[in-house]
């Protein structure tokens, strides 16, 4: 009976953390092999997803918005690309990812781990308190500055060696209802606009 009980106690923290994981808004890809020039990838995301191939000069050659209840699967043809580096990163509500891809004479390979990720911010308003959190920054340099209405800045701020950032401003003390963050860190800028009530 005892057994019995523990593993019903571990499976259940088994499901509750893979429960938290896909909530978070993280996702997994599996790369497929294929033949020649071509990739093929699954993605477990079920919410709305952007997948682009960029070139290495990070001009976007394709895009796409996609979202499907029981995962994502795409082949993708590149026979029509010149020999040499490009990217596919995908993009949802919470994470950015990038994966190289090297095509050469005979073959396209999509690699298999993430050369670049991000987490995006995530911003609650709630009673005139806003919580911004930043998930796994990498102890990057993270820049915040909030504006009202009138584009004036109200805060600015620049946060070093943290692994995480998480604030919370008091926007009811502020004189506008519409506030905009912006959020500079790992090469990218994340704005999002939030109204007090």
């Amino acid at each position: 009976m005892k057994t019995i009980l523990k593993l019903t106690l571990v499976l259940a923290v088994v499901l509750t953390a893979v429960g938290a994981q896909a909530a978070n808004g993280d996702f997994y890809l599996h790369v497929r092999k294929e033949q020649g020039k071509t990739i093929r990838f699954a993605l477990n995301q079920d919410t709305k997803t952007e997948i682009s191939i960029l070139d290495p000069q990070e001009r976007i050659l394709f895009s796409e918005t996609t979202s499907n209840k029981n995962g994502i699967n795409r082949t993708y043809d590149l026979n029509e690309l010149a020999k040499g580096t490009y990217f596919l990163e995908v993009e949802t509500d919470a994470k950015i990812a990038r994966y190289e891809i090297t095509v050469s004479d005979k073959d396209a390979n999509l690699s298999k781990k993430a050369i670049f990720e991000t987490f995006k911010p995530v911003l609650v308003s709630k009673k005139g308190l806003v919580t911004l959190s930043i998930p796994n920054t990498k102890n990057t340099t993270v820049a915040i500055k909030v504006y009202d209405r009138y584009q004036n800045e109200v805060y600015s701020a620049t946060l070093k060696d943290m692994d995480a950032v998480n604030k919370k401003f008091d926007v009811s003390n502020f004189t506008g209802e519409e506030y905009t963050f912006v959020m500079d860190y790992d090469n990218k800028s994340f704005t999002e606009s939030i109204v007090s009530r």
